[in-house]
């Protein structure tokens, strides 16, 4: 069985790391033709072993943020020497700023046995990696137990991404979701009632949320299971009026997909009173 590609990861400013799925040939990796669009010069070729799974390039040029490379490396075996050529994509992931990607659905009191999960919205126009970035909680007045997302995972403008402990657990409890928007990673304790969701990186907090279980629909039975939906990605994530419990429809959860509660933002005209009083 040939090599695959397991990961192209770019890094700043001028540097990509491709991993392979199994060592390779290293005579054949350091011959092996990289050729990239848009158009790269590359500069030297570092191997992590004699038999290789792992290969940096550097480039002349630095790496434009939020920007798609399509590759392809030719000429590759792996130690048994089934050859291939490997095609692929990088992007340097930008740096975000407060509010370019917001939580946008929250699950603190999951069912019995269950996984809370908070799901994050792209509301930007850059991708970014949610690598090394922190969930957290509020311990009196400070930021507390923050929690590193470990996975490198790239979100895309208008895409989701879904942090859970167990993933198996939400995507069975919650049959309406997204495949392939999940990452796993411990998440700090959100309780019940109340508490506060604060997604942050090393440089900047780009949202917060202080939630009450009193959000919800007033009419329920019961709140245990039931996801708190972002109406609108773009309105504060602070009012109230901007959360609703997910619909009974799509089994109160749709992690990974658009919200069942999403109401756009439309400016349709203006209104105008012919008296001040009613």
């Amino acid at each position: 069985t040939p090599p695959t590609l397991k990961i192209a990861l770019a890094q700043t400013p001028n540097i990509l790391t491709i991993e392979f799925s199994e060592p390779i040939d290293e005579t054949a990796l350091q011959l092996a033709t990289f050729t990239v669009l848009p158009n790269l010069t590359e500069t030297n070729r570092v191997l992590n072993g004699p038999q290789p799974t792992q290969m940096s390039l550097f480039f002349s040029q630095n790496l434009l943020s939020s920007t798609s490379y399509s590759f392809t490396l030719s000429g590759i075996e792996d130690c048994a020497g089934n050859a291939t050529n490997l095609t692929g994509t990088f992007i340097l992931p930008d740096n975000p700023v407060a509010n370019d990607v917001v939580i946008n659905e929250i699950l603190f009191d999951p069912l019995t046995g269950g996984s809370d999960y908070v799901e994050l919205y792209n509301a930007s126009n850059k991708v970014f990696d949610v690598y090394q970035w922190k969930l957290a909680n509020v311990a009196g007045d400070s930021v507390a137990n923050k929690k590193s997302i470990a996975s490198h995972f790239l979100i895309f403008p208008g895409e989701y991404v879904v942090v859970t402990k167990d993933t198996n657990n939400v995507k069975l409890n919650y049959p309406v979701h997204q495949v392939g928007r999940f990452v796993m990673s411990d998440l700090p304790t959100y309780n019940n009632d109340s508490g506060t969701v604060i997604l942050l990186t090393d440089f900047v907090e780009l949202d917060r949320v202080s939630y009450q279980d009193d959000w919800h629909f007033a009419l329920l039975d019961t709140k245990d299971g039931k996801a708190l939906e972002r109406i609108n990605a773009f309105d504060k994530s602070y009012n109230p009026n901007n959360w609703h419990t997910a619909a009974e429809a799509v089994s109160f959860g749709t992690p990974g997909l658009e919200n069942s509660q999403f109401v756009p933002l439309q400016e349709l005209g203006e209104l105008f009173l012919t008296n001040k009083v009613f």
